[in-house]
């Protein structure tokens, strides 16, 4: 059974440099820079909910 839960903080840097990561290797590094900036436009809403699934 999965739960959705609160995403840590200590695990919210590392997760954005994941993501940077894989767009870089999958496009490019200005790919990558620009899908970690929109997740950190989309963490700066408040609308924002810091979930994870466990």
């Amino acid at each position: 059974m999965r739960a959705i839960t609160s995403m840590k903080p200590e695990f919210l840097i590392s997760a954005l440099e994941l993501v940077e990561q894989v767009f870089t290797q999958h496009e490019n590094a200005e790919e990558g820079r620009l899908v970690r900036s929109l997740v950190e436009e989309i963490r700066s809403k408040p609308y924002y909910l810091p979930t994870r699934i466990a």
